[in-house]
C-alpha cells in the first residue's frame, strides 16, 4: 500500500500508512519515516500534499561479500554496499568489530569488519547485518576457524635492552612454549594463552640470558654471573 500518487487523497489515507494511532497531520509528520517520502513531493513537510506517494519508495540493498571464511588469525574485511538509501550496520559477536566511515551509510559505500584472533580451538560463526532506514536487510555470514591453545609455562624473567643488565633487572611473569625450561623454550609470551608475543629484548632468569626478537630466540645463550654490573665481578659468560 501507499498514499495515492495524486492529490485525491485524504488525511485518513496518510494515517493508514503510518502505524501508531495518529489522528492529526502534525502527528503524522512526527511519526513518519523520512526515507518513505517521495522526494518530488516531500517539500518542507508542512502540508498534506507532502505525503503524496508516501510509502511507495522501494529501497534497494546489496553487499559484497555475503559470506567469508576467515583463518584463526586477526584480519580485516572490506565490505562494499550498493543502495539507494541510508543504511546501518550491526553484528552479533563480541569478536567482530564493524566500522562505517563518516562518508558511508548513505547510498553506495563501504565498511570494514575486524575479526579478532580465535585461540579457542573451535570454529565460530558470526553475522553482520546491514539494514536500510526502510527496514530492508541483508547479512554477511562469517566463519572463522580456531587454533588450539598451546601449552604455556609461567616463568619470572628480567629483561633489558642490554644483555648484561637483563641478568639483574626486575622480573615480571612471562610464559614459555615448547619447553618449561628457559634454555630449551622456543616461544615467549605475555599471556597464559600463548597468543601475545613478548617484545624484542634480552631476557634472563637469573642463570642464563637469551635474546628474543619478538618471534623467536636468536643468538647465543649466555650465563649470568653473580653481582650486578658495576658491583665488582657481575656480568655474564
Amino acid at each position: 500500500m501507499a498514499v495515492p500518487n495524486n492529490y485525491n487523497f485524504s488525511l485518513q489515507d496518510v494515517i493508514n500508512e503510518i502505524p501508531g494511532g495518529q489522528t492529526s497531520l502534525a502527528e503524522c509528520f512526527l511519526e513518519a519515516t523520512d526515507a518513505l517520502f517521495d522526494p518530488t513531493y516531500e517539500g518542507s513537510k508542512n502540508s498534506l500534499r507532502n505525503f503524496r506517494n508516501y510509502n511507495s519508495f522501494v529501497d534497494t540493498l546489496s553487499i559484497s561479500p555475503t559470506t567469508f571464511n576467515a583463518g584463526p588469525g586477526s584480519s580485516t574485511l572490506l565490505v562494499t554496499v550498493t543502495s539507494n538509501t541510508g543504511w546501518s550496520v550491526t553484528d552479533n559477536a563480541s569478536w567482530l568489530t564493524t566500522n562505517v566511515p563518516p562518508a558511508s551509510g548513505l547510498g553506495d559505500g563501504s565498511f570494514t569488519v575486524t575479526i579478532a584472533l580465535n585461540a579457542t580451538g573451535s570454529t565460530r560463526n558470526g553475522i553482520v547485518t546491514v539494514t536500510t532506514v526502510g527496514g530492508t536487510s541483508v547479512t554477511l555470514s562469517i566463519t572463522q576457524t580456531g587454533i588450539a591453545p598451546q601449552p604455556t609455562f609461567p616463568i619470572n624473567l628480567g629483561r633489558n635492552a642490554e644483555q648484561l643488565n637483563a641478568c639483574f633487572s626486575p622480573t615480571n611473569i612471562y610464559y614459555l612454549t615448547g619447553n618449561s625450561q628457559f634454555a630449551q623454550a622456543t616461544g615467549l609470551y605475555t599471556n597464559s594463552q600463548g597468543t601475545n608475543t613478548a617484545p624484542s629484548n634480552y631476557y634472563a632468569d637469573g642463570t642464563i640470558v637469551r635474546f628474543w626478537n619478538g618471534n623467536s630466540f636468536t643468538g647465543i645463550t649466555s650465563f649470568c654471573l653473580a653481582g650486578p654490573p658495576g658491583g665488582g665481578g657481575g656480568g655474564f659468560e
